[in-house]
């Protein structure tokens, strides 16, 4: 197998304004999922970017006796 992956980051549209996102959703087996993102545009002297984190917290029971998985992500990217 093989493939292209077309990757653009974020941040190219971190330099327009500030924006965000937030979202949160709850499923069976009481799953619980939040997600965070913003972007915000940056200038240190005459250099231009932006910067973008992105946040995550997923919490859940499972079919299973004894599974409880659960992780927290934290990215952060700046051009």
């Amino acid at each position: 197998m093989g493939g292209l992956v077309n990757f653009l980051p974020k941040t190219e549209g971190a330099n327009d304004a500030l924006g965000g996102a937030v979202a949160l959703s709850y499923g069976s087996y009481s799953r619980r999922n939040l997600t965070a993102q913003a972007g915000a545009p940056v200038t240190l002297g005459s250099a231009v970017g932006g910067v973008h984190a992105f946040g995550e917290i997923d919490d859940s029971y499972s079919y299973f006796r004894g599974l409880h998985p659960s992780h927290q992500l934290l990215e952060l990217s700046g051009k």
